[in-house]
């Protein structure tokens, strides 16, 4: 299908990405096809687009019947308008998901880094050592140092006889 206005925006660009996520639509959007024909400064949208709002229209090409009175609904290829419908809302999806990162990225980094906090304390509890946060600082008054060791201070299994232990029969 071409996707009008898919090259003046990064709207295409996220178009192009729920098109290649999205194969069993068995769609393809491409670049204005006929760009002699002006299609994109020519059709309502671009008013939209010139105050900077991103714009895209999907569109099969003209025909013999093409804003005449002769042009019927009975030559509307239903099974690839629903794809295409299918193809409009996935990408509404992702607009509104973007919006809504966007929108609540100063919540969400600070849930992140709560999250990731409250992970360091679990590992440090179950592991021992200190839940050291990123900037370096030690979460608590009893957070203990963690003492890396190096490679050569770790036994070897078989040298030692732990791996028979280890046996997968066992």
């Amino acid at each position: 299908i071409v996707a009008i206005g898919k090259e003046h925006s990064d709207l295409g660009t996220t178009l192009n990405r729920v098109t290649a996520d999205h194969p069993e639509l068995n769609m393809k959007a491409i670049d204005d096809l006929w760009p002699g024909e002006r299609f994109y400064f020519r059709s309502d949208h671009y008013n939209f687009a010139r105050k900077g709002v991103p714009i895209l229209f999907f569109f099969n090409g003209v025909h013999a019947d093409y804003h005449q009175v002769s042009d019927h609904p009975d030559k509307i290829d239903a099974e690839k308008e629903s794809r295409i419908i299918k193809l409009v809302f996935y990408l509404v999806v992702a607009v509104l998901v973007a919006v809504f990162f966007w929108r609540n990225r100063h919540a969400l980094l600070q849930a992140i880094r709560d999250i990731l906090r409250q992970l360091r304390q679990l590992f440090a509890r179950l592991f021992g050592g200190s839940a050291v946060a990123a900037d370096g600082a030690e979460d608590g008054p009893a957070a203990r140092a963690i003492r890396h060791r190096t490679f050569a201070e770790f036994k070897n299994p078989f040298a030692t006889g732990s791996a028979r232990r280890l046996a997968p029969e066992e």
